[in-house]
């Protein structure tokens, strides 16, 4: 069985994740991370260059690949749940978390990512923010 952390960028999935994956002695993953290391492109190069359906088609990929295997601790992208099929997907393989983050408070680290990779953000007084 897999945890799963999912959440804007910015709401500490990497941070959180590593601690603890240390904590319960499994491994972590950072999907965005381990998706650079296989196709050796940074994660926001597809979206300067227009090319965010294939990045969401590796992202896609990454996923099925992860959610095969079990004991992990995995850190998705801001978006990857937004795919019914990754989503499902991840949910079959374990424990799926969500994070927030204040808004419009994004960490430093995350701030360059945030400009090349356009998350929607919608408020609602009710259910409070949505990323989209």
């Amino acid at each position: 069985m897999n945890l799963i952390l999912c959440g804007p960028p910015g709401a500490g999935k990497s941070t959180v994740g590593t601690a603890v994956a240390r904590e319960l002695g499994r491994e972590f993953i950072d999907g965005d991370q381990w998706l650079e290391a296989r196709w050796g492109r940074p994660v926001p190069d597809y979206f300067a260059s227009g090319e965010q359906a294939l990045f969401r088609a590796r992202e896609a990929q990454v996923y099925a690949i992860l959610a095969e295997r079990g004991g992990l601790v995995i850190a998705t992208g801001g978006g990857a749940l937004l795919d019914p099929r990754t989503r499902a997907r991840l949910e079959r393989s374990g424990v799926v978390v969500g994070l927030t983050a204040p808004v419009p408070v994004p960490s430093a680290s995350s701030r360059s990512t945030m400009r090349a990779m356009p998350v929607a953000l919608s408020v609602s007084p009710s259910k409070g923010p949505e990323f989209t």
